[in-house]
């Protein structure tokens, strides 16, 4: 959905940059008019973090589509490009707000699940410390292999609910 958002701006941007420079003044003059909206706006709009990109593209579009932009678009030819544009970021802020409204709401929090791990690590790495510095070579291993055995459940876990995911996904 981004990349064709992306891609539907780029082409625009493009045509716009190069009409800019075109020997017919009339085009000219359209295609510098509607420029003139990245005095204010990133005219790489297409780099920036998906929100960011998301809240500035639709800045630039409420410019280009007042009543007093339109003929511009009609002189450089490019009201079908406008209008296919419109519809893929309609498209995209569509996709998006499903996407919200499908994540689970008792998912925890990644930060929450960040901190939760690095205590659990650092829990891990302070008794294999002490371990060590007792030199208990059995008691150490049993550790390590108890904290492996935690960490294969872990990976598989996550293995089997990306699973689960990207099979609902496919029957949606």
């Amino acid at each position: 959905m981004d990349s064709a958002r992306d891609a539907d701006f780029v082409y625009i941007r493009t045509m716009l940059q190069a009409n800019a420079i075109s020997r017919d003044e009339a085009i000219s003059t359209a295609a510098k008019s509607l420029l003139t909206v990245f005095s204010s706006f990133n005219i790489n709009l297409d780099s920036l973090a998906l929100d960011s990109q998301t809240e500035e593209l639709d800045r630039v579009m409420a410019v280009w589509t007042r009543d007093e932009n339109k003929p511009h678009f009609e002189t450089l030819a490019l009201t079908a490009d406008l209008d296919k544009l419109i519809a893929s970021i309609k498209s995209y802020k569509d996709f998006n707000q499903t996407r919200g409204n499908n994540t689970n709401k008792q998912t925890p929090k990644v930060r929450e699940i960040r901190r939760y791990l690095q205590k659990q690590l650092v829990m891990w790495l302070d008794i294999l410390e002490g371990m060590a510095n007792l030199n208990d070579d059995a008691a150490c291993l049993q550790c390590l292999t108890e904290a492996n055995v935690f960490i294969n459940t872990q990976s598989a876990y996550l293995k089997t609910k990306a699973t689960r995911k990207a099979d609902t996904e496919v029957d949606a």
